[in-house]
């Protein structure tokens, strides 16, 4: 897989590449929860948490749910940017997805979908 090998070698900015490339409403490719997990879990390791935020966003809205390593990894990620009320959130909203199903995956989109906004303003 080329995002794996990019973040091996040191490249994120050209792992970001291929994952915008690979996620465009007309790209023939399909991604599946692999796909995601290793983008988030690069991004993260790379220190590019808006990334692995919105490779998760993705992931959920997709109706993929994230492994506990990678929910561990974000939740970290999140409290190491001072962000600790939207960690819990997250938090939560990944055990309530694991529970409900579909409606606590909106509910995990929903506030994905708030934290890239307010992160990118």
């Amino acid at each position: 897989m080329f995002l794996s090998c990019y973040f091996k070698k040191g490249l994120p900015r050209n792992a970001m590449k291929v994952f915008n490339w690979m996620t465009r409403p007309d790209c023939p490719f399909d991604p599946d929860c692999r796909f995601y997990a290793v983008a988030a879990d690069g991004f993260c390791r790379n220190g590019m948490l808006l990334e692995s935020l919105k490779a998760v966003r993705l992931m959920a809205g997709s109706g993929f749910v994230p492994d506990p390593d990678l929910r561990t990894q974000v939740y970290r990620a999140l409290l190491r940017v001072a962000m600790i009320k939207e960690a819990q959130e997250l938090n939560e909203g990944f055990l309530r997805c694991i529970g409900n199903g579909d409606e606590g995956g909106k509910n995990v989109v929903a506030l994905l979908d708030n934290m890239i906004a307010s992160w990118v303003e």
